[in-house]
């Protein structure tokens, strides 16, 4: 192993990772407000891409304009499908049993994939954006600079988001309502008008990556959306559910790991020997890399 080769290997993780980063920190931002699982979240990064592919040829094919468009419009309608969410499943069962979500986001799953899949077909379409497929220098290695430019993006929007639940008032009360919603709701704290904003951000975040992956690979299909929950839930579990600083770092290191083991070992062992080692850390550490065991009380 040279290091040109490790280092374009090591950007490869890096670019993966930040889109599983990216799924992971809605998906804990979602379920640290709601304190419920959001199987559709897999969906929302799928049925977003199509619909950016689909308003596409409106763009111009002006490379950073082009590539900064996408990523607002993905933001929006992820937004939107987040909200409708919330308010058509998740609002609705608000009293109802912890299952009762799931179950309902499950189907919404299973509902969302084949629904596409009807309208658009199964096989993979071309997604490709205007922004230069040139290469620049990274030490010894030549890197793609579309690798680059997406692990900067997946960098900066949770940057930007930590800084937003930090210094403003709407980020507070995410936060407040993260902590203990009904303690929130009695200092004067809107949760429902908080809860349909963090699951808006969240789904904004799924969006984004969707449409990332999709000029990473150059392609989108109707069954992504799986492979994105999956990968993105254990990146939660591997940052520490609800930690969504903890989220960015197992979305980094599950991209990492997956590159590394699919070039040394076999891309056939890369999902077998990756979900190894999410048990092994379950079992080692079952609050994850960052999050911090909560004694019980007695």
């Amino acid at each position: 192993m040279t290091l040109p080769v490790l280092i374009d290997q090591l950007v490869s993780g890096l670019a993966i990772g930040g889109v599983y980063a990216l799924v992971a920190l809605g998906f804990a931002l979602i379920f640290g407000v709601l304190r419920a699982a959001q199987f559709a979240h897999g969906e929302v990064y799928m049925v977003v891409a199509f619909l950016v592919l689909a308003v596409l040829p409106w763009f111009p094919a002006l490379g950073a304009l082009q590539f900064l468009l996408v990523i607002v419009a993905a933001a929006v309608f992820g937004a939107i499908a987040g909200m409708l969410i919330e308010r058509g499943v998740f609002r609705p069962l608000a009293d109802a049993p912890h299952i009762a979500p799931i179950i309902s986001t499950i189907g919404l799953m299973i509902l969302l994939q084949n629904l596409v899949a009807y309208l658009k077909g199964s096989e993979l379409h071309r997604f490709a954006l205007a922004w230069p497929q040139g290469n620049v220098p990274v030490g010894p290695a030549s890197v793609p600079v579309l690798k680059l430019v997406i692990f900067g993006t997946a960098l900066v929007i949770p940057a930007l988001l930590q800084v937003a639940l930090a210094r403003t008032q709407l980020g507070r009360a995410i936060r407040a309502t993260a902590i203990d919603a009904e303690t929130a709701r009695l200092m004067g704290v809107n949760t429902a008008r908080t809860s349909l904003v963090a699951f808006a951000i969240g789904s904004a975040l799924a969006g984004i990556a969707g449409v990332l992956v999709g000029a990473l690979y150059g392609v989108v299909y109707s069954t992504m959306g799986v492979t994105a929950l999956v990968k993105g839930y254990a990146a939660t579990i591997i940052g520490g559910v609800g930690n969504l600083v903890g989220a960015v770092a197992g979305g980094l290191l599950l991209g990492i790991f997956e590159v590394f083991v699919a070039s040394y070992v076999s891309p056939r062992w890369t999902d077998a020997i990756v979900y190894t080692l999410l048990i092994v850390l379950l079992a080692l550490r079952p609050q994850g890399l960052v999050g911090r065991a909560i004694p019980e009380k007695l």
